[in-house]
């Protein structure tokens, strides 16, 4: 399932360039060019923005590309250096034009395009403190707004999903055990199978409202307001969902989707091994994502070495977020749970205190309703009425 629409996109963006008003020779280069990536084996998204920015490259350049030279090359990429786009687009920028000319002068002409840096800024790394912190998970858990809403942010960080990975999931995919769930995730990099614990309990629930869930070919995850109420959750639905609940439990942090995965693969590194991390998280072995994900502080540098050296009483780490058991059915709970979802009694003392008073208080009415001829009276008849309401 395409969640994110890059189908649709594309076919805009090949329509905005038939109708661009440059020369009809770079409109059949660059739908030359797009089928070469196609042929390369790129996905949907990436030839969708290489498209995109050979349409604004064409352009720029205002002549035929076939014509342009070094001193062309030159001057556009100076200007787009000049530009107040953001880093990231310029380089995207830089990197279309080399692949761009590369393919259309082959082995010939490459000192044309070999001198544009595209190296990545490290500027825009991420620092430990961006990162998502268990308590910032319990946080949103406790401000979603439903118990769909609740099994989609707990999962999201404990598999370390990607979001396609967690849209694209089926009833299928979710096998439940003693010892938690096996989830089955497929994404760009193959299939995987991963663990979870603490997420059981939500998960559970939602599964189990879930209109369709005998059926195994359905989407776990679907949309439950008016609008398309029952299809598969799309790219922007989830995203809406984390921002709207992230801001309701006052997260200061720029939260999306993949921060969830960033905050997983870091506070991962410090419990398992990387060969470990690499296949939990989906990474090909020595690509490099380890370093690119991972955004440990100067106290785990120094927690760490002072293990090695033997002081293992220094803060060695363990999950923040650990799955709990009841007490009284053994099943397994949320962190963040105040009553057992299977057996329904408290989980602590407050708890207990606080569903005692409240059964009290449930008692005196019922007691006023009934010692009251005429409150009682008029609450039969409301009950006559909503009766015939529904007939």
């Amino acid at each position: 399932m395409d969640i994110y629409g890059h189908d649709r996109k594309l076919e805009n963006v090949e329509k905005r360039i038939r109708d661009a008003d440059y020369s009809e020779d770079n409109k059949s280069l660059i739908f030359e060019f797009e089928n070469r990536l196609f042929a390369e084996g790129l996905e949907t998204s990436r030839v969708l923005k290489y498209m995109s920015q050979m349409n604004m490259i064409s352009r720029w350049f205002g002549k035929n590309l076939a014509d342009v030279d070094e001193k062309d090359v030159e001057q556009l990429v100076g200007s787009l250096e000049r530009s107040s786009k953001k880093y990231s687009t310029k380089r995207d920028y830089k990197i279309t034009i080399k692949k761009f000319f590369k393919w259309l002068y082959r082995s010939e002409k490459l000192e044309m395009v070999d001198w544009i840096p595209t190296k990545k800024s490290r500027e825009n790394d991420k620092l430990p403190e961006d990162m998502l912190t268990p308590d910032d998970i319990k946080k949103m858990v406790d401000a979603a707004g439903n118990a769909r809403d609740r099994a989609i942010i707990y999962t999201l960080y404990e598999s370390a999903a990607r979001i396609s990975e967690l849209a694209n999931m089926k009833m299928r995919d979710v096998k439940f055990d003693e010892d938690g769930a096996l989830i089955h995730l497929d994404g760009k990099t193959g299939p995987r199978t991963v663990r979870v614990a603490y997420s059981v309990p939500a998960l559970g629930t939602w599964i189990e409202m879930h209109p369709n869930k005998n059926d195994k070919d359905a989407y776990v995850w679907i949309n439950i307001g008016s609008r398309s109420k029952g299809q598969p959750m799309k790219y922007s639905s989830f995203q809406r969902l984390i921002k709207r609940t992230a801001k309701k439990a006052n997260i200061d942090k720029n939260v999306h989707h993949h921060l969830f995965r960033h905050s997983r693969a870091t506070e991962l590194s410090q419990i398992i091994e990387q060969p470990l991390l690499e296949k939990f998280m989906g990474w090909v072995h020595g690509s490099g994502m380890t370093s690119v994900y991972l955004h440990l502080s100067d106290e785990d540098l120094d927690n760490a070495i002072c293990n090695m050296y033997g002081r293992d009483n220094r803060k060695s780490k363990e999950p923040a977020l650990k799955p709990q058991f009841c007490p009284f059915c053994d099943k397994p709970i949320s962190p963040t749970s105040q009553l057992c979802t299977n057996c329904g009694k408290p989980l602590n003392a407050e708890t207990a205190i606080d569903l005692d008073e409240k059964r009290k208080q449930v008692a005196d009415v019922m007691q006023l309703l009934i010692s009251d001829p005429e409150l009682n009276q008029l609450v039969q008849e409301k009950i006559s009425e909503v009766k015939e309401n529904d007939i």
